[in-house]
């Protein structure tokens, strides 16, 4: 380990003995000057002080700013313990004594934090104070005694203790700051900040010149939030990887929490490649959490500010390892993941293009090719999002040629194998998936897609191997036989997602099964049920209603009060499906108005996400062609509702293929043909 060792000179300023406001504006403090050891020589200080000084009774400006600059240029750091909250505990002395132990306590973990490798030493030298009582009567009686120093080591040898703080050891001593040269410079530290805001004093460029001088000083606030203070104990505890994500948990950077940032920095700078790669992994866990478990809101808000607030600051730093630009990478990668989830087509766009300007970042090794082909099929999802189907399925041709020559490499590596000729691939398996979306997005306008979309269904679910993937793809299979109107297709794929078979009471199985896990993922097999259900009402099949009554007697509709619907993607056309359901039923026209009604204003919530609001244009498409077609009082209504609703979205500036899918253009078709197109056109 490295030998550090430090001189620390301390004085106090401000008021100890009131923490009354009206009476007393100045907080106490305790403040002074860090130095390496070796800087301060007799000469040094010789040089810098000539005579005695003493601040609060002459203050030389222009010789101050001067010493404070000379000091910071020999390597100096500058210390300041604060009271801003004039916490007055029992007596100036005994509030004295803590804010000087605390502060203490605090810079030596913080030094340890900084130089975990390192054996520090630090010498420091105490100003001597007075008795408040025995000042007020006229008599100049010190009381930092063997005795007052005792105390001081105790409670610090005790904190030092608590904190997990090793390999800093620290010896105290006192002397009187009218005549010890080093105590003078912390006279000077403490009564400038101190004084920094009075008006007589300093002018304005004066304050700014002390704000930039002590911008990087050493500051503690002894009665500091809790958040910063539990932010300092991870980190002592060598936990940094933890500290980082509650920092980054915090959206609003107090100052404390600011000063408690600059050493995580610090220390991910020195640390080992290894600790580093620990750190920064154990956040793209967290980031990933979010995303599993869809809760993309929080999640972009984590990952953007674990980006501001950490990686953009290590490469301002120059930060020179390259793990930086791939975890920066990473975080990219998942905000693109997440903003594609939410529909934000804009927001897919700016990170797929941070993503494709630092690719390069990411280690072209054999073992990173997985992380190379996800990005790839992100690149395609985000497509599926702004509705560039035919791009889609000439883009994933050349991904597949790849990946089927990677499973044939490794039958070439050891035919033997006795699992080389079944070997399935997961990347092959999402590429299949991704493929089959354009598909079933294009069978509205080429019905011939049909076989091509079936062939590759079986291409998808023959690649997984877990049941989550596969449960997935036959959803998206049982989405397909909807959109080609195949009913028994249909059913017989939704319960092959959950691993049933037709018998009395299925549906009620399959419910139960979707609301065994209360979570935001398993409302999509809901989801792709009220389609089937839909389907079913609509050719006039006899399971509709059972399905209906199913759905509508499990825990999740009987007990909507206790436990509503959630506010979000896919509820909103859960809720659609519902109320297109309920319209084939007359005496249930006002269920289905409400239904309707929700699933659009939880729609046109979306104002940002131009994927997720074109899922309310065509609601109110919906609405406006089904009171056309049935000549219902509430047209002109629903006009009114569509024109708004469409508008909104031109304002929006969706993209060509969106514009073009969305019939902004009506190519000569009747008003009756555009809304209807309308309405069929997004599926999924």
């Amino acid at each position: 380990m490295d030998n550090k060792q430090f001189d620390l000179y301390l004085d106090e300023s401000g008021n100890f003995d009131s923490d009354d406001f009206s009476k007393n504006r100045n907080p106490s403090l305790v403040g002074g000057v860090l130095c390496p050891t070796p800087v301060m020589t007799p000469s040094t200080i010789n040089r810098l002080i000539d005579h005695t000084i003493h601040a609060n009774k002459a203050y030389d400006k222009e010789r101050f700013f001067g010493i404070i600059d000379s000091l910071l240029n020999l390597g100096g750091r500058i210390v300041i313990f604060e009271n801003n909250e004039r916490v007055h505990i029992l007596d100036a002395d005994t509030t004295y004594l803590n804010i000087i132990t605390e502060g203490l306590t605090k810079l030596l973990r913080d030094l340890h934090n900084e130089m975990p490798q390192a054996n520090i030493r630090i010498n420091i030298l105490i100003a001597t104070r007075q008795n408040s009582a025995e000042r007020d009567k006229g008599n100049l009686i010190r009381i930092m005694s063997d005795e007052y120093l005792k105390r001081i080591e105790e409670k610090m040898y005790v904190a030092l203790g608590r904190n997990k703080i090793d390999h800093v050891t620290f010896e105290i001593s006192y002397d009187n700051a009218l005549k010890n040269k080093r105590l003078m410079f912390a006279d000077i530290i403490c009564n400038t900040w101190l004084t920094r805001k009075a008006r007589v004093r300093f002018t304005e460029e004066d304050r700014e010149w002390i704000l930039a001088h002590f911008a990087n000083s050493i500051r503690y606030e002894i009665y500091e939030d809790q958040d910063a203070a539990y932010l300092r104990r991870l980190i002592s505890e060598n936990r940094i990887g933890e500290a980082i994500a509650q920092l980054c948990a915090h959206q609003k950077m107090t100052r404390a929490l600011l000063d408690v940032k600059e050493i995580i920095l610090n220390r991910i700078i020195s640390e080992y490649a290894k600790d580093r790669e620990l750190y920064f992994s154990y956040i793209s866990l967290k980031i990933g959490q979010f995303n599993r478990r869809r809760d993309f809101d929080a999640g972009i808000k984590f990952a953007e500010q674990y980006e501001t607030q950490i990686l953009l600051h290590l490469l301002e730093q120059k930060d020179t390892h390259a793990s930086t630009a791939y975890w920066m990478f990473d975080t990219d990668f998942y905000l693109l993941t997440m903003y594609d989830h939410l529909g934000n087509a804009d927001k897919c766009t700016e990170y797929a293009d941070r993503c494709n300007n630092n690719i390069s970042a990411v280690n072209r090794s054999w073992e990173h090719i997985d992380y190379y082909f996800n990005f790839r099929i992100r690149e395609l999802n985000r497509k599926i999002g702004r509705f560039e189907f035919e791009d889609v399925l000439k883009e994933s041709e050349p991904l597949i040629d790849q990946l089927q020559s990677a499973k044939e490499l490794f039958a070439m590596i050891d035919p033997e194998a006795e699992n080389s000729a079944a070997l399935r691939s997961d990347l092959l398996g999402k590429v299949y998936g991704v493929r089959l979306e354009a598909y079933i997005n294009l069978l509205y306008d080429k019905p011939e897609y049909y076989d091509k979309a079936l062939e590759t269904s079986d291409l998808a679910i023959a690649e997984f191997s877990k049941l989550y993937d596969i449960k997935r793809q036959y959803q998206y299979r049982c989405l397909l036989y909807v959109t080609a109107e195949k009913v028994e297709e249909a059913l017989e794929a939704l319960l092959q997602s959950y691993d049933l078979e037709y018998a009395e009471g299925v549906f009620n199985q399959f419910i139960d099964k979707v609301f065994a896990v209360d979570t935001k993922s398993d409302a999509f097999a809901l989801f792709h049920f009220t389609n089937v259900m839909l389907l079913m009402k609509q050719k006039k099949d006899s399971h509709a209603e059972d399905m209906m009554v199913a759905l509508m007697t499990s825990r999740r509709f009987s007990t909507e009060a206790a436990n509503p619907i959630e506010d979000d993607y896919p509820w909103n056309l859960i809720l659609w499906n519902l109320g297109r359901y309920w319209r084939f039923d007359s005496n249930s026209k006002k269920a289905a108005e409400e239904y309707i009604s929700r699933a659009l204003s939880l729609t046109v919530k979306h104002t940002s996400e131009k994927t997720m609001y074109s899922f309310a244009v065509c609601i109110a498409a919906d609405s406006l062609y089904w009171a056309k077609k049935n000549a219902l009082s509430n047209e002109r209504i629903a006009q009114k509702e569509f024109d708004t609703v469409y508008n909104k979205f031109l304002q929006m500036n969706p993209p060509m293929a969106m514009k073009k899918r969305l019939q902004v253009e009506t190519h000569g078709q009747s008003n009756s043909q555009r809304l209807e197109h309308i309405c069929k056109s997004i599926l999924k």
